[in-house]
């Protein structure tokens, strides 16, 4: 007899959100589907997918793609999967010198701008950025910028007639959940992603909320959209720099008279200098807490 369907844990491996997409899906007759159902509409045993979800094997693309249908889930999800399940070479931490050289270049310019490694922690600002944006890593950059921004603290400060501040959190939760799936079941990443969770309900609200992660997520590298920061509006332009391993590097660009006029006074002060932080990427660091 197949087994009653259990809910899965928290999904912080590839194994883990298949669980979750099949636990969340439901069958032709409204029922939650098992293992022993996902098995039979595949052609394969029931613990062929307990496997794939526990993470002792993984699915080939056709099996991922037939699941995609099964579990309903939306593109952005299916591409998730695909990379989560398809990825595993180990990324290494880049030349020191070659960092900090590509940093500089990149933080040269007229505008605030930061630069986040591949588990989203802030590894190189300029001054520009301190000056006006101050994203929420800068003021620590041994912290995760999450375990700042999404804090019980900090959401009880959001203004509730101004839903700016949640959507804005949102989109971050959900673009750090689909950037960063080709790292997902590393250590570092479940150790991230739990404390995380642990730290701010927003953050775990938002990470089980996938199917409602907007499209345009997945836009070309380079297009833009909007920012509110304390100083106004910005447009922000997310890029990649690739030494390798990939980097995030984001341009502020100001999009109102107020931030247009911050950005001349900071210009006034003179060029902009760069600041990088002592540890340059995730795996030099002990371990990978968003906080201390």
């Amino acid at each position: 007899m197949p087994r009653k369907p259990k809910s899965p844990v928290f999904p912080d491996s590839p194994g883990r959100w298949l669980a979750w997409f099949r636990v969340r899906a439901h069958g032709a007759e409204g029922d939650k589907l098992s293992p022993a159902e996902v098995g039979k509409l595949l052609g394969v045993s029931e613990a062929t997918v307990r496997r794939w979800e526990a993470d002792v094997s993984r699915p080939r693309l056709n099996d991922l793609l037939h699941l995609s249908k099964i579990y309903g889930v939306t593109p952005l999800e299916e591409q998730f999967m695909i990379t989560a399940f398809t990825a595993g070479a180990e990324e290494l931490p880049p030349d020191p010198g070659t960092f900090l050289q590509e940093a500089t270049n990149a933080l040269k310019v007229d505008f605030p701008a930061c630069i986040l490694d591949s588990l989203f922690f802030i590894r190189a600002w300029n001054s520009y950025a301190v000056e006006l944006e101050q994203p929420p890593g800068i003021v620590r950059p041994e912290v995760h910028p999450f375990a700042m921004s999404l804090s019980p603290v900090a959401v009880q400060q959001w203004n509730e007639a101004d839903e700016s501040a949640s959507h804005r959190a949102w989109r971050r939760i959900q673009e750090f959940w689909l950037l960063t799936a080709s790292l997902c079941g590393t250590e570092a990443y479940k150790r991230l992603v739990n404390s995380l969770k642990v730290a701010s309900p927003v953050f775990c609200e938002r990470w089980l909320a996938s199917d409602q992660a907007p499209s345009d997520l997945a836009r070309p590298v380079g297009t833009t959209y909007f920012v509110t920061g304390p100083r106004g509006r910005y447009r922000l332009v997310p890029l990649t720099i690739v030494l390798p391993p990939v980097y995030h590097l984001r341009l502020y660009m100001p999009d109102d008279s107020q931030t247009e006029m911050a950005l001349s006074a900071a210009k006034a002060k003179g060029q902009p200098t760069v600041h990088v932080n002592p540890s340059i990427h995730w795996s030099l660091t002990p371990t990978t807490e968003p906080g201390a």
